[in-house]
């Protein structure tokens, strides 16, 4: 502050630190199906520390579906720059390429990083191409190895799935299988009508074209596949009630049951499940399984109950993660007239969808809910529970409401969902129960490859050392995860023993930013130098002369002497 000589008071400001700044910005994306108390502002405030701003957004499961899509877009562009996601390997470690393949991008997969490393997609053709356990083993070592080294993903932790309700979960003995409803919901206790939270609508109506949580419950009330796995993994009879391969593994004989009809009546055959591989591998169905037919020669009805399959190369996990085996069957006298292109909006799609599952499709309310009945008719038997709902509640803190209100009996919500708060209240109340299980995925930060800053490896490591993982398993989740280091799941076939944990450290991660061409002296606030104080003095005093002068002329420069 200055008092010029003409008697105007000048006053100036000079920040005592300057505004913090950042090597670059990120968008942190990810679903209302994922809220997870804080475990993504914890990583956020992380980032923050070596340079990186990153803001998160949520948003609904069918917008980051389309974003997905728009990869390699960044989030400006229209795709996304980073996203949180649960995914993995489900029942066979050869799934994993649905996610890692170069060629698995959407919709025919769930590369949604952009992702393409020609020595990985080799890997998994030779895991997928051999009987010999250790050998595949091996493959998917050296395909976590190579993937660790790439940084496409920076895992978080492997989810312990919880499961609250208000009623008996199963039967003693029967074990819960999380992908299979129609397992599931068969070994209730008699119920006349159960009402299940969701954290996202149904999107798909045909199998073949399905892959997003909803829809996938959906499918497997109402349609039947070949086999299911049980809670080892292993293929049990369904519309096949056996099944036998050549010496060479290249021939699959399936014998189909001769009681199962329709929900609309008409007989299955084997006709039905020609039809329903032969579309999946149409490319102009688009089916997200279409890759599951890709070692299939063809797929023939020798008569109306037996179907067989011939390979052309060994499919080590035809029967256990392929897909086919598994996949829902159409009725081919509903669907055959309906051009491909029509499949998703036709009405055997949104309001007539016919199976030959457990429980019969009723009603579909957009946002709301989804209606179904028991199948009377089911070859099994008709399920104990006799009616079914599907309630979309985005919100997890709503759902949780009510469950314990009542109004709803079971909370579907995958991922890390559950704060450790929240599983402890809902422990404390008698009239609950919170069954967990391990998932065979992995949740973590998954990164647009072709990012402009993402695209460096080295950024990427940098981010996954950044990530607290134990204080967000213990602290946030409490215990509801384990954290991880690869896409692999301990204890099954793929993981990786010799992958060392990704320690958290945020020197570790500068040193990493540096290497990636970072330099932390552009960021570091700089002390203030003399002339930021003196410029300004100067300047004021220029200012207050020339006003000065001015006044002076306003007042005497005009009088007549």
């Amino acid at each position: 502050m200055i008092l010029c000589s003409s008697g105007v008071l000048i006053t100036y400001h000079v920040s005592a630190q300057q505004e913090k700044e950042y090597f670059f910005e990120v968008m942190i994306t990810y679903t209302t199906r994922y809220t997870d108390g804080g475990v993504w502002e914890a990583v956020v405030a992380e980032l923050d520390k070596i340079g990186i701003k990153a803001e998160i957004e949520t948003i609904d499961f069918s917008t980051w579906i389309d974003r997905c899509s728009k990869v390699p877009a960044t989030y400006k562009e229209g795709g996304w720059d980073a996203t949180t996601c649960n995914m993995g390997w489900g029942t066979d470690p050869s799934l994993i390429e649905g996610v890692y393949g170069s060629l698995k991008r959407r919709p025919f997969g769930w590369n949604i990083m952009g992702y393409a490393n020609g020595r990985v997609d080799d890997l998994f053709t030779q895991a997928v191409s051999t009987m010999d356990l250790d050998a595949r083993q091996e493959a998917y070592e050296n395909i976590a190895e190579i993937i660790d080294d790439d940084m496409p993903m920076a895992p978080l932790l492997w989810p312990i799935h919880p499961t609250p309700s208000r009623m008996v979960m199963w039967k003693e003995g029967v074990d819960l299988v999380w992908w299979s409803y129609a397992e599931t919901w068969y070994s209730q206790e008699d119920n006349e009508r159960i009402s299940i939270a969701m954290g996202n609508d149904v999107k798909h109506q045909i199998p073949s074209l399905t892959m997003e949580g909803g829809s996938n419950q959906f499918v497997s009330l109402v349609f039947d596949s070949l086999i299911r796995l049980d809670g080892d993994l292993k293929p049990v009879p369904y519309l096949a009630e056996s099944w036998e391969h050549s010496d060479d593994y290249l021939t699959w004989t399936f014998n189909l049951r001769d009681d199962v009809y329709w929900h609309d009546g008409e007989k299955f055959t084997a006709e039905d499940v020609v039809f329903t591989f032969e579309a999946t591998g149409d490319p102009e169905l688009g089916a997200v399984w279409a890759y599951s037919m890709e070692a299939v020669e063809s797929v023939e009805a020798p008569n109306d109950y037996t179907v067989v399959i011939k390979l052309n190369r060994i499919v080590a996990d035809f029967m256990t993660g392929n897909q086919l085996p598994t996949l829902g069957i159409v009725p081919k006298h509903l669907l055959e007239d309906v051009p491909y292109e029509d499949w998703p909006t036709c009405a055997f799609s949104t309001t007539d969808t016919i199976g030959t599952g457990p429980y019969m499709f009723v009603e579909h309310k957009e946002g709301d809910y989804t209606r179904f009945v028991a199948n009377s008719n089911y070859f099994l038997g008709e399920p104990p529970i006799k009616e079914i709902y599907f309630r979309v509640i985005p919100d997890k803190a709503t759902a949780l409401v009510a469950l314990e209100k009542g109004d709803v009996d079971v909370l579907e919500y995958r991922g890390a969902a559950f704060t450790g708060e929240e599983i402890e209240h809902m422990k404390s109340l008698p009239e609950l129960r919170v069954p967990q299980w391990p998932a065979f995925n992995v949740y973590g930060l998954w990164f647009n490859v072709n990012h402009p800053q993402l695209s460096n490896k080295y950024v990427r490591h940098a981010i996954a050392h950044a990530i607290p993982r134990e204080h967000i398993c213990d602290d946030i989740l409490g215990g509801t995860g384990q954290p991880a280091n690869q896409p692999f799941v301990p204890g099954y076939l793929g993981f990786n023993e010799e992958l060392p944990p990704i320690e958290y450290s945020i020197d570790k991660a500068k040193e990493l930013m540096e290497k990636a061409g970072y330099k932390y002296d552009y960021i570091t606030p700089k002390p203030i130098p003399m002339s930021a104080y003196y410029l300004p003095a100067v300047g004021g005093l220029v200012v207050g002369a020339v006003v000065a002068a001015l006044v002076t002329w306003m007042i005497f420069g005009r009088r007549k002497f």
